[in-house]
């Protein structure tokens, strides 16, 4: 399920534009220390996962929100709290 999500995510996101504030902040940051130019690099990598990581995550929510919206306008009454029941019984096992 989750190869599926992720090639509906690659179909559908499209990136939201960058914000200019941190990389100026990254900047002035190495030009102030330049010892610290690895660890600003590390920092905008992380920074990076994180938004990646989160974008996926809000995308999957979406994805599963229309899924139950869809159930219910079908009569098949879709529970969060069932699904999450389910799921929890499953990593259990």
């Amino acid at each position: 399920m989750k190869d599926y999500l992720m090639a509906l995510y690659s179909r559908f996101f499209s990136t939201p534009k960058n914000d200019d504030a941190f990389d100026g902040i990254c900047k002035n940051l190495v030009e102030a220390f330049p010892s610290s130019k690895k660890l600003v690099l590390k920092l905008k990598d992380q920074e990076a996962e994180f938004c990646d990581n989160a974008a996926f995550a809000a995308f999957v929510t979406g994805f599963r929100l229309a899924a139950g919206i869809a159930c219910e306008l079908k009569d098949e009454h879709y529970s969060f709290y069932d699904e999450a029941e389910s799921a929890s019984q499953l990593s259990e096992e």
